[in-house]
């Protein structure tokens, strides 16, 4: 890094407005919830007697979410529970257990119903590691636990922010946290219950939608910003990236035996924003390819994905107050398992589009879906996956993206450029 670099950095308007907007004031924000305190919420939620007014509003919205996400060959087991059934069932009578000790440990939620004799063993990874055989080991000893009880219905629910993960035992439905996302828009949307509940709610929405990307900083709208300095700063980053894998001791080191740094102060007094932006900046491998064969482009970078969204897309979005993402989007992301391989996703969100346009939207979605011989997907689905790949080249997965936007383009019916 020379100082020409260093002065075009600290004189680049894009860097102070980062400064400016990146004070974080949420609560939750500064203290950023782990797998506990969601954990913590999910059973607040799915208590049918809590605070929350809701009843077992959540509790249903988990069981169809769940027969959704099983395999065909496991709904035998859940036909008690079938989206069909659960309009004739009460719930109110379920009891959710914290922390349910069974001889291999202690599972995250337990839901016991004793009128409809169903349980539900739910894992909140939130992100976090599975143990070695933990969810097998807990399935096992929950069946044996109820090896007399036939009659009732039971239920293993996984639940990860990671979407590349998969629960490393037998019996286990994964879902993630959309179906939770989707039960607060409504309740934000028609507004049921008390203020106190809505706070709550709203409260937790942005942790649970792209739960593993969400920085530490208020930079939704500083995208472009981001992007502008990964590309036009690189050397400064890099050097930063240096300051990154200090320790404090080194850093204390460093300051009190030269003259000071200003980068390095700079980067100490802002760490998160400044890691953000340094995570952020890898996928200028990306923007900058793909900004030169799509003119109409927006991005939205995160830690550990890419956004894509042609403005042509945006002619039938239904924008609200409670929903404001688009209606449709190309995805990147790095597989959890290795950062050097990637997965690509392309979505559209039927909630996030005016009515008029919907019939068309899903019909052409479903041809789209039939083409690839993917699962048919129900009337009443909002989020409609057009294709994903994961275990993806840098090269290949930026090939699979622009592939992804042409078929996003088929569904929307916007013209390729």
């Amino acid at each position: 890094m020379t100082d020409d670099q260093l002065e075009a950095f600290f004189a680049d308007p894009a860097v102070h407005h980062l400064r400016a907007v990146a004070r974080e004031t949420d609560a939750l924000a500064i203290a950023y919830p782990k797998e506990l305190q969601i954990s913590n919420f999910l059973a607040w939620l799915l208590s049918p007697g809590e605070g929350h007014g809701l009843g077992d509003l959540p509790l249903r919205a988990l069981l169809r979410a769940a027969w959704h996400s099983a395999e065909l060959s496991a709904r035998n087991g859940m036909l008690a529970v079938s989206p069909s059934r659960l309009g004739l069932m009460s719930l109110g009578a379920a009891l959710c257990i914290r922390e349910f000790g069974v001889e291999t440990g202690r599972c995250d939620l337990a839901i016991v119903d004793p009128v409809s004799k169903l349980i539900v063993i739910l894992e909140n990874k939130y992100g976090a590691n599975q143990g070695t055989n933990q969810l097998s080991g807990y399935r096992d000893a929950v069946t044996k636990r109820m090896r007399d009880s036939v009659e009732w219905t039971q239920l293993y629910v996984f639940m990860d922010s990671d979407t590349t993960s998969t629960p490393d035992g037998e019996g286990w439905i994964k879902l993630d946290y959309q179906w939770v996302v989707d039960l607060i828009d409504e309740q934000l949307a028609f507004r049921h219950v008390s203020s106190e509940s809505l706070q709550v709610l709203s409260t937790y929405r942005p942790y649970l939608e792209d739960v593993s990307e969400r920085p530490f900083v208020a930079l939704e709208d500083a995208d472009e910003k981001v992007l502008h300095i990964a590309e036009h700063h690189g050397a400064v980053l890099q050097e930063m990236e240096r300051y990154r894998r200090w320790t404090w001791q080194e850093t204390v080191n460093e300051m009190t035996s030269s003259a000071p740094l200003p980068l390095l102060v700079e980067y100490q007094q802002r760490y998160r924003l400044w890691d953000f932006v340094i995570d952020a900046s890898a996928w200028i491998a990306f923007t900058i390819p793909i900004s030169a064969q799509i003119l109409d482009i927006d991005f939205d970078a995160k830690v550990k994905s890419l956004y894509i969204c042609r403005k042509a897309w945006l002619a039938h979005w239904q924008l609200t107050e409670e929903k404001n993402h688009w209606p449709g989007w190309v995805k990147v992301y790095r597989l959890h398992t290795d950062n050097n391989l990637f997965g690509v996703e392309c979505v559209i969100y039927m909630s996030m589009l005016a009515e008029h346009a919907k019939p068309e939207v899903f019909e052409r979605a479903k041809a789209v879906r039939n083409r690839q011989k993917l699962r048919a997907v129900a009337g009443n689905v909002d989020r409609i996956v057009l294709r994903a790949k994961r275990g993806l080249s840098r090269s290949a997965a930026l090939a699979e993206m622009l592939e992804m936007r042409q078929l996003v383009d088929e569904v929307f019916g916007t013209s390729a450029q």
